[in-house]
């Protein structure tokens, strides 16, 4: 190692000699040293021995630019003709790649994915043979992740709401709320409400809200309070439960609550004696988070696959003991929640509940909420439940007493049976009775005249038909 101020003096003899080769030195070792050269030049090489970096001196000769590292192979600046990074390498800018060849991404299981993830991450996932990227929450399945019908979750994003009212959960039956969305509760404890809110998180417009009005702050045993969708059993005959080849599913949503603490999803079949319990943390404040979860199709139990419940989704409130299970295992019995579970009823003081971007889909990646057409989701709800939004008139002219007219209207959509209808009508003119029978295509509406003359009764707006299960 030498460094030199590259100017040989004037002098004769040896000690030119002397001074020469210490100069040639400093060149031939590009000014090696520990600290930098005391006399600089614009464009001066310097090897740092500290730093272990090869350093240039700038054009105006005022500070270093570092070149290379002198430990590495082409000071780490020319690539081999299959160069090998080992560890994490940073580019700043964009990158180019030309060729015919191939970019190799990381591979590795579901278990092995980084532990503090960040946005952009690209890599091969053997569990589920898929690529996936990282997004703002969540690892995502890339490629065709857009397969209509992919989410068993009807309205999941709660955009329709044809009933369009506050619904009070305080029976132990389902009352619907925003469609296809039901809430479970007890006749003579607490109650709670459920409506769609406009608050939601980023890309949503809306949530299903629940908020307590009574509490129940000391469970009886056999007190239960949930959010639930029953999934018709048509929608979930590919799923292949009760069978050896059950496929997995995951549940993904977003959920804001007032209480922190440790909530409870389950799923449970038709007959509610096949269910599995798991548990998701809300970890901070009406702030909202995004939950996925994994649960492995179940083998046993009887799942129908028809026109009645094939797989119910629900979101545990509370739970006394007779309906309180183990954690992620199925079990022969109507369970909704663990010992864990909060007791969000304890309290009806700004006591809130929201969920969003429900969704039920196979395989164990939570993929992006599909995001399906107002009309074709309304169009999934109507089949349950719908709301008629034109009155008709019906309207008989010199009839005879006893003698009948008829009117057959199709349903929007098919339903899923024979709906329950309401039967409101106005403007009837003479004495005359009128009935309405429902099929799952059509309705028929029939005016029965009680003498003789002219007949007329107008069927009102906003009559209901109603599937629900």
């Amino acid at each position: 190692m030498a460094q030199g101020d590259l100017n040989v003096a004037n002098q004769s003899g040896a000690a030119f000699r002397a001074d020469l080769n210490n100069q040639l030195a400093a060149l031939g070792t590009l000014q090696s040293g520990a600290s930098a050269p005391s006399t600089t030049f614009a464009y001066m090489l310097w090897a740092d021995t500290t730093t272990g970096i090869l350093k240039l001196r700038n054009a105006a000769n005022s500070a270093w630019i570092n070149v290379g590292t002198l430990a590495s192979t082409n000071l780490g600046l020319a690539l081999a003709a299959s160069p090998t990074f080992t560890g994490t390498a940073t580019f700043t800018g964009d990158i180019t790649m030309s060729g015919t060849g191939f970019l190799d991404v990381p591979v590795g299981t579901t278990a092995q994915r980084p532990a503090s993830p960040t946005s952009g991450m690209v890599r091969f996932n053997t569990t589920t043979a898929q690529f996936e990227g990282y997004g703002t929450a969540a690892w995502s399945q890339l490629g065709n992740t857009a397969l209509s019908g992919k989410n068993r979750i009807i309205n999941g994003d709660m955009r329709i709401d044809q009933r369009g009212a506050t619904a009070t959960i305080n029976s132990s039956a389902l009352t619907y709320a925003v469609d296809r969305w039901a809430g479970f509760g007890i006749a003579s404890a607490g109650v709670f409400t459920l409506a769609r809110s406009t608050t939601a998180p980023s890309n949503f417009t809306n949530s299903l809200a629940a908020s307590c009005t009574t509490a129940d702050a000391s469970l009886a045993s056999t007190d239960r309070y949930f959010i639930s969708q029953p999934v018709e059993g048509n929608n979930t005959a590919d799923l292949g439960f009760g069978t050896a080849t059950a496929k997995t599913l995951t549940v993904s949503f977003w959920v804001q609550s007032s209480l922190t603490g440790t909530y409870c999803v389950a799923l449970a079949n038709g007959d509610a004696n096949r269910s599995y319990v798991t548990e998701y943390s809300i970890n901070a404040a009406n702030t909202w988070e995004y939950k996925t979860i994994t649960i492995a199709g179940d083998t046993a139990g009887t799942w129908l696959t028809d026109t009645s419940i094939g797989v119910s989704l629900r979101f545990a409130l509370a739970a006394g003991t007779t309906f309180q299970t183990t954690a992620n295992n199925w079990a022969g019995g109507n369970f909704i929640a663990t010992a864990n579970q909060v007791n969000w009823m304890s309290s009806n003081t700004s006591r809130t509940f929201r969920v969003t971007g429900v969704q039920i889909e196979t395989g164990t990646v939570a993929t992006p909420f599909e995001l399906r057409s107002y009309g074709e989701e309304l169009t999934l709800c109507q089949r349950y439940y719908y709301k008629t939004d034109k009155g008709f008139s019906l309207q008989s002219y010199g009839i005879s007493a006893g003698e009948n007219t008829y009117a057959h209207l199709s349903h929007p959509v098919p339903m899923r049976a024979a709906p329950t209808a309401s039967a409101t009508f106005a403007g009837g003119v003479n004495n005359q009775s009128q009935t309405v029978t429902p099929s799952a295509q059509s309705f028929t509406v029939q005016l029965i005249s009680n003498g003789g003359g002219s007949y007329a009764i107008t069927y009102s707006v906003g009559n209901t038909f109603t599937a629900e299960m």
